[in-house]
């Protein structure tokens, strides 16, 4: 509807020009891409349930390679749908000491599309696909607290399954840490502590596949990374420039996300004699 059966508003046009490489290091551009991170979370979620897939050697790169794809196309379609069918002054997020004022972005484009009940209409199909996300996300998360049972026999009982395998216990832990940050926060500050960790996380894992090649150079890798070390390293640099102005800009939020990753450091130490499998295969 966006593409080819709404005009263009007046304002709308493409400009890169010198001064588009200097916004790339603003701290309003990396303050976006903590939002933007939010969004294309899960784009590795299938790793999560590896342990369930056939074939995983080539299923597993397939699938995260083919879905986040299409996610991206799906997404930067949808945005440049929106600056295209709504001026830039409605579409303006305001960001004030009470948080982001005019952020429903999807709803502001609807109304452009399909007049106001196009509101109603965008608003109720975003709700159905938050829906969606939380059906996935409560399939792969806690098979990753599972995971940890399987391997670590302080964590035990969270490897437990019912008839259909399905990690019940894990399950309930998932909903309880994510209820009690619904009653902890506004949605702000949730969205940036937790995409801190999320960039924080996936760094320190790309970080171990670096790790892990030169401490263990003879380990069999089923997988392989397209030209390493170039890609990981490029992801690495920009997550740690994104991290560092969240540092300058907004440590309160920081903080809150590394509080919560060093609170894990007790737990690693607990379970660090307790592992059940030898994860590094030698070839």
């Amino acid at each position: 509807m966006g593409l080819f059966f709404t005009p263009s508003h007046p304002d709308f046009k493409i400009n890169l020009n010198a001064d588009t490489l200097s916004y790339l290091f603003s701290w309003p551009f990396a303050a976006a891409m903590f939002w933007v991170s939010f969004a294309y979370s899960g784009w590795n979620a299938a790793a999560y349930i590896a342990g369930d897939i056939k074939n995983p050697t080539k299923n597993l790169p397939r699938a995260l390679l083919i879905g986040t794809l299409l996610v991206t196309m799906l997404y930067v379609g949808l945005n440049f749908v929106f600056l295209k069918v709504a001026p830039y002054s409605e579409l303006t997020v305001k960001f004030t000491d009470q948080g982001p004022v005019n952020i429903d972005t999807g709803n502001v484009a609807g109304k452009f599309m399909f007049g106001e009940s196009g509101v109603k209409i965008v608003g109720l199909v975003i709700s159905l696909l938050l829906v969606s996300s939380i059906s996935a996300m409560i399939m792969a998360g806690p098979r990753v607290i599972s995971a940890m049972g399987k391997d670590y026999s302080i964590f035990s009982a969270f490897a437990k399954s019912n008839k259909g395998g399905s990690p019940v216990l894990a399950i309930w832990v998932l909903c309880t840490i994510s209820v009690l940050l619904l009653f902890t926060g506004t949605f702000n500050q949730i969205l940036e502590f937790t995409s801190f960790v999320l960039i924080l996380f996936s760094t320190l894992t790309v970080s171990g596949l670096i790790y892990s090649r030169y401490k263990y150079p003879q380990a069999t890798r089923p997988f392989k990374t397209p030209l390493y070390p170039f890609i990981p390293l490029l992801f690495i640099l920009c997550n740690i420039w994104f991290m560092y102005q969240a540092v300058l800009h907004n440590p309160h939020n920081t903080l809150i996300g590394v509080l919560i990753v060093v609170s894990g450091i007790p737990v690693f130490y607990m379970s660090k004699g307790s592992s059940k499998t030898k994860t590094v295969l030698t070839k």
